[in-house]
């Protein structure tokens, strides 16, 4: 079996991905919080016990270290401007936003206004990002 291999992601695997390298770390933060209130109180009772609880603290802040510098790579990750799937065609999210764009344009600005789309300027945008795609 093949694998076709994307030089891409799409913005929202982006978004989730980063939601999830900090959800990552937040839940190694409150390990490491335990971790150093058990060292604390083992220290008198159980000295070794206590020097294990801050070597697994320091260790988990070096993971951290990693975990933040990977933060960078996610952002650096280029994202897909088009349809991974079918090169030259339009995603159905950006057919949509087209089609709101060129219905803009045909209304009056009073209603266009009203609607709660984009503006007529910012409707003009679309349509010449999302015309010189196909």
């Amino acid at each position: 079996m093949q694998t076709k291999e994307y030089v891409c992601i799409s913005h929202t695997i982006k978004l989730h991905l980063e939601g999830a390298l900090i959800h990552y770390i937040r839940k190694i933060q409150k390990d490491i919080v335990t971790f150093s209130a058990a060292a604390v109180e083992f220290k008198e009772r159980n000295p070794p016990l206590s020097a294990h609880y801050l070597v697994l603290v320091d260790s988990e802040r070096k993971f951290i270290e990693e975990l933040e510098a990977s933060k960078g790579v996610i952002k650096s990750l280029p994202e897909c401007s088009e349809n991974p799937h079918n090169p030259g065609r339009l995603t159905v999210p950006e057919q949509h936003q087209l089609k709101i764009a060129k219905d803009t344009l045909k209304m009056p600005d009073a209603i266009a206004g009203i609607m709660g789309g984009p503006t007529k300027e910012e409707a003009r945008e679309i349509i010449k990002k999302l015309e010189g795609k196909k």
